[in-house]
């Protein structure tokens, strides 16, 4: 496995600042996976809920 380095080696080698970016960066992703979840979940409920199955909407 030449020329291959474990993330945490890689990472360790970052400078602070560089990490502080990555981190921060990771947090905000992440943030906003949630919402794009939260809103795919409120979109197939809110389907959900105008169709009853029956083909009538509330």
């Amino acid at each position: 496995m030449a020329g291959r380095m474990s993330f945490s080696t890689l990472r360790n080698r970052m400078p602070p600042e560089a990490q502080e970016r990555a981190r921060a960066k990771s947090e905000a992703l992440e943030a906003e996976m949630v919402l794009i979840e939260v809103r795919q979940a409120m979109k197939l409920s809110q389907e959900a809920r105008d169709d009853g199955g029956d083909g009538t909407a509330w």
